[in-house]
């Protein structure tokens, strides 16, 4: 047997299997996308941006499908005011075209879109386009990211700030993230130094509907941004402008990082697209309020009155049944750290009022007494508007215009409720009545 031929054959063949491998392995990994600059990611990105007024506030949002759907911030678009003839509150949106030069040129023509669907927890709104813009069938667009953000990475703010310029693009890094407001920690656990018991009190009092997954990064936000992209190197969106944080402890510098909702939270959001509105009713209770419990002395109905005068805020919650009176003094103590929805219940409330001394005055009501709120009056603010009321139908509130006397001409499923109801109108202090 020749072993120098068999040996050679040998060698020959293990060098190209060598060479095989190596070809397909440089063959079965794309290289990574080349990062993008300022510009490209501007002149990529800016077309698909708008501003958004409702008259009362500007905010920022995007495009993100070429159908004309648009994402922001609830609280952008919260108070936007409702079309009489739809039932759907609406935005006024300004838009720009890039010139021949590739800069952004706002353009002439109005564009409204629809509120459709509102987040409160994750401060996410949905609108879509009532029309496109003249001559075009579709819009640009941001797309999403394949891959969530990696703290480190580079990325772009994209926003209409109320000063400056339109379509500003600031360029900073991801420096961290986690749930708010779960992993804050400047004042919550710094200064305040709680217990667990109260730690989770607090936390369940900033973010009464749930944690919300968030970013932190570096680039300079300003008011009016929010609701603006956040981009990735590729130009693609990793984030939704939030807010920018806020401390009252001497020596922390807060004005160099803000927040963003993550990409994780608006795939949730975005999962499916609605067919029709799905809204929400407002909900503001007053913060760091103190308690006073009375009690009607025509009713015998037990009231229980929140008041922070430092947001200038009052709430008056009201159990026309005393179903409440069982609860302890201790209890009692606790129960300005509650939700709405926790007060709702443990309570039994049948009608609450939050006012509001810069915002309509609103009050709730569990007609049919199944402990859960179903009816919801939004008192004008001016008289160049109409009050609004919301409607639970199964699971989703529908929005309408309604008459000024709504209050009056209100019906409770019980004669009992409403003649506490009809009674509490005439006994009810003056400043939830004004």
């Amino acid at each position: 047997m020749n072993w120098k031929l068999i040996s050679t054959l040998v060698l020959n063949w293990s060098l190209f299997l060598l060479s095989a491998i190596g070809v397909c392995h440089s063959l079965s990994y794309a290289q990574p996308p080349a990062p993008l600059g300022g510009v490209e990611v501007k002149s990529r990105t800016a077309p698909a941006i708008v501003r958004i007024e409702t008259g009362r506030e500007l905010g920022t949002g995007f495009f993100f499908r070429p159908e004309g759907w648009i994402l922001t911030n609830y609280h952008v678009v919260k108070d936007a005011p409702v079309d009489p003839k739809t039932g759907k509150p609406f935005v006024r949106l300004t838009y720009g075209e890039l010139d021949i030069d590739g800069q952004i040129q706002e353009q002439d023509q109005t564009l409204w879109a629809s509120v459709y669907r509102l987040d409160r927890r994750a401060d996410l709104a949905l609108l879509l386009l009532d029309a496109m813009p003249s001559g075009k069938s579709t819009v640009p667009f941001i797309p999403f990211a394949s891959d969530p953000p990696k703290d480190g990475e580079n990325c772009f703010a994209l926003g209409m700030p109320v000063a400056g310029m339109k379509w500003d693009l600031r360029d900073g890094k991801v420096s961290s993230q986690g749930l708010y407001p779960d992993n804050v920690s400047i004042e919550l656990d710094n200064k305040l130094q709680p217990s667990p018991q109260r730690r989770a009190q607090l936390l369940r009092w900033l973010a009464p509907e749930g944690s919300v997954q968030m970013i932190v990064t570096t680039c300079g936000i300003n008011p009016g941004d929010s609701g603006g992209p956040i981009l990735n190197a590729e130009g693609k969106l990793i984030a939704i402008t939030k807010a920018i944080p806020k401390s009252t402890q001497e020596g922390v510098r807060l004005d160099k990082i803000s927040y963003h909702i993550h990409l994780a939270e608006i795939k949730k959001f975005v999962a499916t697209l609605p067919t029709s509105p799905e809204l929400l009713p407002p909900y503001s209770m007053p913060r760091n309020a103190e308690l006073e419990v009375l009690q009607s002395k025509k009713t015998g109905a037990r009231l229980y009155e929140f008041q922070d005068t430092s947001e200038q805020k009052l709430a008056l919650f009201i159990d026309f049944d005393q179903s409440s009176a069982a609860i302890t003094d201790q209890q009692q103590q606790s129960l300005p750290e509650l939700s709405e929805l926790e007060l709702w219940k443990q309570l039994g409330i049948e009608w609450a009022i939050v006012k509001d001394f810069a915002k309509p005055t609103c009050h709730y009501f569990d007609l049919d007494q199944n402990g859960v709120f179903e009816t919801v009056f939004q008192n004008a603010l001016d008289d160049g508007e109409q009050p609004k009321c919301y409607k639970l139908d199964g699971s989703v509130w529908r929005l309408e215009i309604c008459e000024r006397n709504f209050l009056d001409n209100l019906k409770f499923s019980s004669q009992l409720s409403q003649d506490v109801y009809d009674n509490l109108q005439r006994e009810l202090p003056p400043r939830y009545t004004k």
